[in-house]
């Protein structure tokens, strides 16, 4: 997505991927969730440009921790409960360690809003592919247990995620009982 260092970046798709009450949402920068965005329409293709100033793609950072982690996932959840009282559905993103930025200063995560182009069956199984693809940047095998088992609950539970986020609020309970 993006190299690091640079503070901007572009993404050419599929006109209609994005529909225009999204673009104006997301251009007015309504939803905080999301990265500001601005539009540009050209024949068959819209291109979206992504000012991320002041975040990285997680796919920058080295895991360390276990705490670490579940507070990203935790404020990741809440980006894509907040997508969604926008009316922008968090299916239809593209979650990886490429499209959500976090910054070290503000402890903020941003979503890039880039669409998908088959949506997810669930919200809940598009954060499981986060989930699968930050096991490459995590180091230790008790934070990997963390993120596997999180997949593993998306998994069986059925829930939803407000699920989600109350079972990261036991693993919360668990690492710091754990100290």
């Amino acid at each position: 997505m993006t190299e690091e260092g640079k503070n901007t970046f572009t993404i050419e798709y599929e006109r209609g991927m994005i529909k225009e009450f999204e673009k104006r949402i997301l251009a007015e920068g309504a939803c905080k969730a999301f990265l500001p965005m601005g539009f540009v329409s050209a024949g068959e293709a819209d291109t979206a440009h992504y000012d991320c100033s002041g975040y990285q793609p997680i796919a920058n950072y080295e895991f360390k921790n276990s705490k670490n982690i579940v507070d990203l996932l935790e404020k990741c959840v809440f980006s894509l409960i907040d997508s969604a009282s926008y009316l922008l559905n968090p299916k239809k993103l593209e979650l990886n360690t490429g499209t959500v930025f976090y910054s070290d200063s503000r402890k903020e995560v941003k979503l890039a809003y880039v669409p998908k182009q088959t949506p997810s069956e669930k919200v809940t199984h598009a954060f499981k592919e986060l989930l699968n693809h930050m096991e490459s940047n995590v180091r230790g095998k008790e934070s990997s247990g963390y993120l596997k088992a999180t997949a593993a609950y998306i998994e069986y539970s059925n829930g939803s995620l407000f699920d989600v986020v109350n079972y990261l609020g036991e693993l919360r309970q668990e690492i710091h009982a754990c100290g």
